[in-house]
């Protein structure tokens, strides 16, 4: 009996031994990299429904569509298609990072983490950076310890600190790609938020990316889901430019929060053979590059037209801003599986500005029309966008115009026919017979008050009479009767008139 205690124990300690020796393992911090972590260490996003408000900031996010995104799954197709399948796993491991470290890459299910592209159990089990930060450079312990810049006293779950989910380097670990071939630098957003003067500033991409307003900086105050102090709160839209995909107001608002357009033209051409439109675009609101990322696929460009009075439009110029590719051979533009090099970047830095000159070219017979700038941005071309089957609304990032004329001439007569034109609208007489029964009523008010008011009373004066010992008697005015001459009366008849 004693024997088969001994046993008994002993399994049990092998047991207590494996199960916590399999906890301690699963506890270590460990690197993105394939099959490393069982499933169990990533419950899916469903599970962080406590956090209501942030579950569906996160299911509208690019981030929850990582996987999903069908310009990603085109542009994967080609490079595969490219690189005989050699770059699908480097590609997998930034957009399906718990895929990767799970060994599930090959299944998209959307009840499991692993099938969620970037979810909330993936980023906040990260526990710091390696080195260098680029291409998903984290380190992850997957043992349900749930990370964030404060910890929740009163979380069902357990907590920790975590200073590195406030820092940039968060986001600058997967948001810097370079080549897996070469280290060519492919995306280098954090690259150029690091040499920004937002970084200087202190200002994150958690300030702007996960504010509760596009063109706020910072984050709002509000609670936790399990409730005490006020704190401060960051939302999980992660707002970008994907107007088609993501939150379509969100990512508008964050567009034209970026840049400002100013045109500057002559106005009037008065002797002038030619004439030049320069126009002036600032990175105003963005602690990056614009436009950035995938910059091969992304497509920001400024038009300057022409417009006719009839409205027709004349393309005065075009500046497509971003980088372009080259290959070993020196061929570009070069697809990002075959770069070796970068043959031009004019991109607009953070805070800086950029000038174009476009000559003005009036069309045959016209003599006046607006010149109208836009600063333009999709987030693909549409022959990707086509390919993928999925919208690509183009969004106006800033514009500016204004009125051109070829003399002053012109000027007066274009002048003059809007004039001609505001007047002979429909509504012109309704308002001029409104504007007239106005002023009759006005007229008549003024001239009834003004027959209304009282007398004004005299001064005490000469030819005054006083009452006697009452000071707020009414002093009436003495006047002389004048002398009339009266018949004398005929006997029997009296005059009333001098009867009291």
């Amino acid at each position: 009996m004693t024997r088969h205690k001994n046993v008994l124990l002993a399994v049990a300690l092998a047991v207590v031994l494996v199960v916590s020796g399999a906890s301690a393992a699963l506890a270590q911090p460990r690197p993105v990299a394939a099959n490393n972590t069982a499933a169990s260490g990533f419950p899916a996003a469903q599970s962080c429904s406590c956090h209501s408000q942030f579950l569906q900031e996160w299911q509208e996010s690019m981030h929850a569509q990582a996987l999903t995104d069908p310009l990603y799954k085109t542009k994967l197709a080609q490079a595969n298609a490219g690189t005989g399948g050699a770059i699908g796993p480097f590609c997998l491991k930034c957009h399906g990072p718990v895929g990767t470290m799970t060994g599930q890459l090959g299944t998209i299910d959307p009840t499991k983490a692993s099938g969620q592209g970037i979810g909330c159990t993936f980023c906040h089990q990260i526990t710091g950076p390696s080195a260098p930060t680029n291409n998903v450079a984290l380190m992850v312990d997957p043992s349900g310890v749930y990370r964030a810049q404060l910890a929740t006293p009163t979380a069902p779950h357990p907590t920790a600190v975590s200073t590195f989910h406030s820092s940039s380097q968060l986001c600058g670990s997967c948001h810097n790609v370079a080549h897996p071939g070469n280290g060519l630098p492919v995306e280098a957003t954090y690259s150029e938020w690091l040499a920004s003067p937002q970084a200087k500033a202190g200002i994150t991409c958690q300030d702007c990316h996960m504010s509760q307003t596009p063109g706020q900086i910072g984050p709002s105050m509000g609670w936790a889901a399990g409730g005490g102090p006020l704190r401060p709160i960051f939302h999980m839209t992660f707002t970008g430019a994907q107007v088609a995909l993501g939150n379509p107001t969100l990512a508008t608002a964050m567009l034209q929060s970026a840049a400002t357009l100013k045109l500057d033209t002559p106005g009037i051409m008065e002797g002038a053979k030619t004439s030049s439109a320069t126009v002036t675009i600032t990175n105003v609101g963005a602690g990056h590059n614009l436009p950035t990322g995938l910059t091969e696929v992304r497509e920001m460009w400024l038009e300057v037209t022409f417009v006719a009075p009839d409205g027709k439009e004349t393309e005065l110029g075009k500046h497509v801003f971003g980088t372009v590719l080259k290959d070993a051979a020196g061929k570009y533009p070069a697809d990002l599986w075959t770069a070796t090099g970068i043959q031009s970047d004019d991109r607009i830095p953070p805070k800086g500005s950029t000038t174009d000159t476009y000559k003005i070219a009036f069309p045959d017979g016209v003599t006046a029309g607006t010149i109208k700038a836009q600063l333009l941005y999709r987030s693909s071309s549409d022959a990707l966008a086509k390919q993928a089957g999925v919208k690509n609304p183009v969004t106006v990032m800033a514009e500016d115009s204004q009125p051109v004329y070829t003399t002053v001439a012109a000027e007066r007569a274009a002048n003059a026919g809007e004039l001609t034109a505001a007047t002979a609208s429909p509504w012109t007489p309704l308002v001029i017979s409104i504007a007239g029964l106005l002023l009759c009523f006005a007229l008549v008010i003024f001239f009834v008050r003004w027959g209304n008011k009282a007398p004004k009373k005299p001064r005490p004066g000469r030819g005054a009479k006083k009452a006697d010992n009452n000071p707020t008697e009414v002093l009436e005015p003495v006047t002389a009767e004048p002398t009339v001459e009266r018949e004398a009366a005929e006997p029997g008849s009296e005059d009333l008139s001098d009867k009291d």
